[in-house]
């Protein structure tokens, strides 16, 4: 771990979904650490424990605790109510959107169909948060153009 780097956790319970957030975050470039937690009660048990990330990526639809649990826990219990959060989801419910702005997340996004759109999130993410993006490389191993 990168101590420079943001700390992100991404609390996401389907591996698929995992898989293609690590593509599309490699893809844009994201210099971040990356950390993952499969359900509410992994993720509060990984916002417990020190160093304690920066910035959780939050599924709604998890087992054991919903994602607007965990992030009423992240505002209220954790110690660390300045904890970035986004809310990274498929549901477009307005009760969910809502519940989830009461409660203080930064940004609701809806999970893309596609790898592209989910390349855009993270670059909205990246923005969002401020962080570092590499350079793209290069097609064909050239130097880039300056």
């Amino acid at each position: 771990m990168n101590p420079e780097r943001p700390r992100v956790l991404l609390v996401e319970d389907d591996p698929d979904d995992v898989h293609f957030m690590k593509r599309a975050a490699a893809k844009a470039g994201l210099q971040w650490d990356l950390e993952t937690a499969e359900d509410g009660d992994a993720a509060v048990e990984r916002l417990s424990s020190q160093p304690r990330p920066t910035h959780v990526l939050l599924d709604l639809k998890l087992p054991k605790r919903t994602g607007l649990s965990v992030l009423a826990w992240i505002r209220s219990e954790s110690g660390a109510p300045e904890t970035r959060v986004i809310i990274l989801t498929s549901s477009n419910q307005q009760p969910d959107r809502d519940e989830a702005a009461r409660l203080g997340v930064d940004l609701y996004l809806i999970k893309p169909v596609n790898f592209a759109h989910l390349v855009d999130h993270c670059r909205v993410i990246a923005k969002e948060w401020s962080i570092a993006v590499a350079p793209a490389p290069s097609p064909r191993g050239l130097p880039p153009l300056q």
